[in-house]
């Protein structure tokens, strides 16, 4: 899609509105620092994560979820049993695009736009 194209689509005149549209409709950004120890070894990983929206998005909720495992999933490592996450009364999901599993493993995403 070409530029004219995508100023017609998002009913804007030039480039920098369309970059302010786009802008305002991302919904979060994330950050991943991995931490070395002296040996240059990772010894630890950072994650920070911002949601943004408006005011009425503020009524959340933190939840974990219990999932129950076959005993071979468990036993091998294949499988978590505890996720948690923030959200919002009668969700499944976290729309803040972020969760912890109790395997030590985070899902984190970002929605910035890029032109």
């Amino acid at each position: 899609m070409n530029v004219k194209n995508l100023l017609k689509k998002f009913k804007v005149n030039n480039g920098d509105e369309l970059f302010l549209k786009k802008l305002m409709k991302s919904h979060c950004s994330a950050f991943v620092k991995v931490i070395k120890n002296g040996e240059n070894r990772i010894s630890d990983v950072m994650i920070g994560h911002s949601t943004w929206d408006d005011y009425s998005e503020m009524l959340r909720v933190y939840k974990y979820y219990e999932i129950e495992m076959l005993g071979d999933e468990i036993q091998h490592g294949l499988g978590s049993r505890r996720i948690s996450f923030s959200s919002y009364p009668g969700c499944l999901s976290s729309t803040d695009d972020w969760y912890i599993i109790d395997n030590k493993f985070i899902i984190t995403e970002t929605t910035l736009e890029v032109m």
